[in-house]
């Protein structure tokens, strides 16, 4: 599974690229949550998307489970969820993290 941009079609230019400097990492495209006024979201959502490999796919489909490893350095553990994108919901999604859509 490799993460993958565009993160939502339409909001490249919004992108953040985390680890970008770090070799040690891989580098992750994320989209940042924003109130209504433009500010960063108190909570600090980020959006990364992920894509299977052809392989991957085929074993989910069979039934397999994804296991979700997390480096927490040993601090509280922050909360996260993964979520299937269904593309009619990628406005939807867009819209709920405050992103401006570039193509209007």
């Amino acid at each position: 599974m490799e993460p993958v941009s565009p993160v939502l079609a339409g909001y490249e230019d919004q992108e953040k690229v985390l680890a970008e400097a770090q070799p040690q990492y891989q580098p992750l495209h994320v989209l940042v949550a924003r109130n209504l006024d433009g500010d960063l979201s108190p909570s600090g959502l980020r959006l990364s998307r992920w894509r299977p490999t052809p392989e991957e796919r085929l074993a989910i489909s069979m039934g397999a489970d994804i296991l979700l490893y997390q480096l927490t350095f040993n601090i509280p553990l922050q909360p996260i969820r993964l979520h299937v994108v269904i593309p009619s919901m990628e406005k939807e999604i867009a819209a709920t993290m405050g992103l401006t859509d570039a193509r209007k």
